[in-house]
């Protein structure tokens, strides 16, 4: 317990460095959710394109009913918008002002919507989700990423999420 919470400790402080150490431009900021030492562990980072990026380490609760990528996204804190398609699930519009209103979820001019990508324990890249959040069962460890971007040719995302964004920056 001692080196868990030792190394929680070193973490928070890498944490804070992460802005002056990662990429260029990019502000880090830290989530208001506490990193805890029970349940599953799950590193959130939302990724709005505009220079700034965002991060928490969020616990779940091992009697929580929170389960899915879009339930950890949605119990966050952060202002999420989102539209019901019907059998497709819940669309994710607009994440902490970043997006399409409800009533245009993909309609945004240059083509952008928010990806969803997951990163596991083992994972050295983060891979882009073709399921959405709400279909997504997190584990203790993983990392989960939203980022605002458009789609290539291939329908493949522009912008990923940097791999220096690694599990240890979290936990």
């Amino acid at each position: 317990m001692f080196l868990k919470k030792l190394n929680l400790m070193a973490i928070l402080f890498c944490l804070s460095l992460i802005g002056a150490c990662s990429q260029t431009g990019v502000e880090v900021i830290e989530g208001s959710n506490p990193v805890l030492l029970d349940g599953i562990q799950v590193g959130l980072l939302i990724d709005p394109s505009t220079g700034s990026v965002m991060i928490d380490g969020v616990s779940i609760a091992d009697d929580s009913n929170i389960s899915t990528a879009l339930d950890i996204l949605l119990n966050s804190g952060v202002d999420v918008v989102t539209a019901d398609f019907g059998q497709f699930g819940l669309g994710i519009c607009s994440i902490a002002g970043v997006g399409q209103p409800e009533n245009d979820c993909f309609g945004d001019s240059e083509g952008r919507y928010w990806a969803f990508f997951y990163k596991g324990l083992d994972d050295d890249v983060w891979s882009a989700s073709q399921i959405g959040a709400g279909e997504y069962q997190v584990n203790d460890g993983d990392l989960i990423a939203f980022v605002w971007t458009a789609s290539d040719m291939d329908f493949n995302p522009v912008v990923v999420p940097d791999n220096a964004w690694m599990i240890e920056n979290f936990f």
